[in-house]
């Protein structure tokens, strides 16, 4: 994988951790620009745009300083994919060091950037105040890395060859390890054949039996199942709200009401229950299927009827997605075996192969 490393005002001397990374390491590629100390907005991204093109869509970017600002700016205006950046130090075009040779790179880009990042930020950088860094982490969509009190991270900052950010690179635009592609696949594979599993065990039982409250949380079987509908309805109708190609597939959750409350009945009759859990259950797998590590390293924004706004990786709160199926479908089985009925084996290894 290409790395493109971007610098600042000034450019990076011999001793800043982006001359040493691409002294270090082959695949680095500078981006020259034509005047380090006279920056031009439009000719910088023209020749970013420029090199990302010759990189390809594989490449990252590693910024400092002023080469975050140009790179959110590039990100509004080229259409290029890249699959993630490392913005170390973004400085704040209001602030009062800022050099004003730059002022065209005012104001910083507010929006979501369309590729995963992680801006890295010092508590006394003299460029950048810490709530701007905060901010501006929020408004890119960006993994916010605390670096101390270490100034401008760059050569005065004593980072040397900096091994602690090339780590950092590396892991932009992947999953922090919690959840996988591989993993997602697998967990919408096992929500599927699960709830079908469920679904031809609670046919079995009378309507007045499905709605008899059994001293479950939300009463009876048809309120749990119906709850795992709600809280599915949901948390789809949100990741369909995420930027990106993948939310196509969530279009049929989309045009389904959004639920009320937790405990709603949106399916007051199992026929229309079990085809409304088919309906999500086709919608997850297809979801699943097209979603990339560099989507599940993104941070989603969400909020939650029981705990408010939450800022979170994408890949994350997708497993806590798929254990809250499993969780409510444990309830469901007690209180199908409560009514005599045997699900059968439930468990996730029979759904992984064994090693040769």
């Amino acid at each position: 994988m290409k790395v493109l490393i971007v610098p600042g005002y000034g450019g990076s001397g011999p001793e800043h951790w982006q001359s040493r990374w691409q002294a270090l390491h082959p695949d680095c590629i500078r981006v020259e620009q034509a005047d380090w100390d006279a920056p031009d907005l439009e000719d910088w991204i023209a020749r970013l745009d420029a090199a990302v093109a010759a990189a390809g869509p594989d490449t990252l970017i590693a910024a400092h300083s002023l080469g975050c600002l140009l790179v959110a700016h590039w990100a509004v205006r080229s259409p290029r994919a890249i699959a993630g950046a490392l913005l170390v130090a973004v400085p704040d075009p209001a602030g009062s060091e800022f050099p004003a040779a730059a002022a065209g790179f005012g104001p910083a880009p507010s929006g979501r950037l369309p590729f995963a990042a992680t801006v890295v930020a010092s508590r006394d950088d003299p460029y950048a105040a810490w709530p701007f860094s905060e901010r501006i982490a929020t408004d890119w969509g960006a993994k916010l890395v605390d670096a101390g009190e270490r100034g401008h991270l760059n050569a005065d900052s004593d980072l040397g060859d900096w091994a602690e950010g090339w780590q950092m690179l590396n892991q932009t635009g992947r999953p922090d390890g919690l959840l996988g592609v591989a993993q997602v696949a697998l967990f919408a594979r096992y929500n599927a054949q699960m709830n079908a599993k469920l679904y031809s065990a609670a046919a079995q039982l009378s309507a007045d039996e499905l709605a008899r409250d059994r001293g479950a949380f939300f009463g009876s079987l048809l309120g749990t199942l119906n709850h795992l509908i709600v809280g599915d309805t949901l948390w789809l109708q949100r990741f369909a709200s995420h930027p990106g190609a993948h939310a196509a597939a969530l279009a049929p959750v989309l045009a389904l009401p959004k639920p009320a409350s937790l405990a709603e009945i949106v399916c007051a009759d199992f026929a229309t229950l079990a085809l409304r859990r088919q309906l999500l259950d086709e919608a997850i797998s297809a979801w699943a299927a097209v979603l990339t590590s560099r989507e599940l390293a993104e941070v989603f924004h969400y909020t939650s009827m029981t705990s408010g706004p939450g800022r979170k990786h994408l890949g994350d709160v997708l497993l806590h997605f798929f254990n809250h199926q499993t969780h409510h479908r444990g309830q469901a089985t007690t209180l199908l075996s409560q009514a005599g009925i045997d699900v059968g084996a439930t468990d996730l290894l029979l759904l992984v192969p064994n090693l040769d």
